[in-house]
């Protein structure tokens, strides 16, 4: 219900996620879909892997996902966060810098994750193996 009246400019936003915060503990840092990939993850039993990840090249910037032995990041692309041009660009030249740095950077979307689970759980399983040997 919050996420369809949580808005900018809406009178009582910012107090009702702190009391939803206080209260219910809920965390709001992380979008849906990123709580559906972690999800995702978990139940597949992956481990060795940090939320929020610092990119190694530049701290103030962080990937959803890091598997930092292995040198794989994970993202979770919305379309509310990564849509517009600016964000499709600044994207694109963190996945190079990534590749030029031995990073490999799997970008997954809502219906990847919902509708795909099985093919995000062997993409991120291969990738994984690869980068083990």
């Amino acid at each position: 219900v919050l996420e369809r009246v949580a808005r900018r400019g809406k009178p009582g936003i910012r107090n009702l996620r702190a009391l939803l915060v206080e209260r219910e503990g809920l965390d709001f840092s992380r979008s849906l879909l990123e709580a559906r990939g972690e999800e995702l993850l978990r139940s597949a039993g992956f481990v060795g892997w940090e939320r929020e990840f610092p990119v190694p090249w530049d701290h103030r910037l962080r990937f959803d996902i890091g598997f930092p032995r292995h040198r794989v990041a994970i993202e979770w692309d919305s379309v509310r966060w990564h849509a517009d041009r600016g964000a499709f660009q600044s994207d694109r030249a963190r996945d190079r810098a990534a590749a030029t740095l031995g990073w490999t950077v799997l970008r997954f979307t809502w219906t990847d994750v919902v509708t795909n689970p099985l093919h995000v759980i062997d993409d991120v399983r291969l990738v994984l193996s690869r980068r083990s040997t």
